[in-house]
């Protein structure tokens, strides 16, 4: 039965049969079975003909409007008409309601989408669509799992970083009575920093054997894609990825950088200015780092961004207890191409030019210039060289 109000739920596989207002202001729908194959035994396919009796469930789906929405689903009991098959008699089912379900899907889905895709926190989206924080905190798992199962996209610029995740957890050995470590407040990130691919991976720990753990076990063909790894003040991580990546240095000409830095040099050595000399010795100290940036371009800028959105993400969450559900939530939320939640809506071109007209006057003749498209600057530097490390001052994180 197809009515307006049955197109108004957009519900698969139920129609509404009434609806009425209790006094508490709630909103009673009254579903009936319209999908055929409910009917259909879910162990042996037979599609059964003779009914057992009735039954009503009611199962719980997305808030509409200011007032609560109950559903009740009037459905048969049907016996099953193969006689060798186990199950004797069935209620009936639909791919949103499947047995024994108190939600329908799309409310799980919901559920899910909303800490993956719009930031939320797994008690606020309880809150917001009335579920208790284990259900929700499984479909958001579930919904995740497209996520941290796809396979890792090509990346030219690798961008190492560590973030702290809160405080050492340890725990004393009930045999030997020592102390063991079995939480580090330390994560180690691993961002696509040319690309969109976002944080790619993180492991707890910021040694240079937590780094080797992860990349080991990322495909050889995906690490052989990689031509730079921009990353911070760490020895640590510099050896990690000397040892496990075979990295070499470009071989660009620098005979101009190189004067500059002669001149800069001379002229601090020159100034008689004890600070002015500290910061000369600094720059000569970091110089092949400094002249990796500038031969390439490129930086761990895109790390220390994501390593904000995952600060963010654990203020709202005033912290996180278990490591492994952190990883998760940061992946998702800085792994996602559509994050709404972290930029405003982007207006398209002929609507920007309207606006702007709008805004100028009559008469106004708005150009919108682009960044022409072609290839990388870098691509013949990325083609004769295999990896430059960027060791780069800057803060950590």
């Amino acid at each position: 039965m197809v009515n307006d109000t049955t197109l108004l739920l957009d519900l698969d596989g139920v129609s509404v049969i009434r609806v009425e207002r209790l006094e508490n202001g709630t909103r009673r729908v009254h579903l009936a079975t319209a999908d055929t194959s409910a009917r259909a035994c879910p162990v042996c396919g037979v599609f059964a003909s003779r009914v057992k009796g009735a039954a009503t469930t009611r199962p719980r789906d997305l808030p509409y409007g200011e007032h609560p929405l109950e559903f009740l689903w009037h459905k048969r009991r049907w016996w099953c008409r193969e006689a060798s098959c186990p199950r004797k008699s069935f209620t009936e089912q639909i791919p949103q309601i499947p047995a024994g379900a108190r939600l329908t899907e799309r409310l799980r889905c919901a559920a899910g989408r909303q800490v993956r895709d719009a930031g939320s926190t797994v008690v606020q989206a309880a809150r917001d669509l009335g579920l208790s924080w284990p259900v929700v905190m499984d479909a958001f798992r579930t919904a995740a799992a497209t996520v941290t199962e796809a396979p890792l996209p090509e990346v030219s610029v690798l961008g190492i970083d560590e973030t702290r995740r809160g405080r050492t957890c340890w725990e004393q050995d009930p045999d030997t009575g020592k102390w063991q470590l079995t939480r580090d407040r330390w994560h180690t990130g691993f961002v696509d920093a040319l690309g969109t691919g976002g944080l790619l991976g993180q492991v707890e720990g910021r040694t240079a054997a937590d780094v080797l753990a992860w990349l080991s076990t990322t495909p050889l063909t995906w690490r052989k894609t990689i031509h730079h790894v921009a990353i911070d003040m760490s020895a640590t991580y510099r050896a990690a990825i000397r040892t496990l990546l075979a990295l070499a240095r470009t071989g660009a000409d620098r005979e101009q950088v190189r004067h500059a830095r002669w001149k800069f040099l001379t002229w601090c050595a020159d100034s008689d200015i004890p600070e002015v000399r500290t910061l000369a010795a600094t720059v000569d100290r970091l110089w092949p780092e400094i002249a990796a940036f500038i031969d390439t371009g490129h930086s761990n800028a895109k790390s220390e961004g994501i390593n904000r959105v995952i600060k963010l993400v654990a203020r709202n969450a005033f912290g996180f207890r278990n490591a492994d559900s952190q990883r998760l939530r940061t992946r998702c939320v800085t792994t996602r191409r559509a994050r709404g939640h972290l930029r405003t809506a982007q207006l398209r071109r002929p609507a920007l030019r309207w606006a702007m007209r709008a805004s100028l006057g009559p008469g106004a003749d708005v150009a919108i210039h682009t960044e022409p498209e072609g290839p990388h600057p870098f691509q013949d530097l990325l083609a004769e060289t295999c990896i430059t490390v960027h060791n780069l001052p800057g803060q950590n994180t």
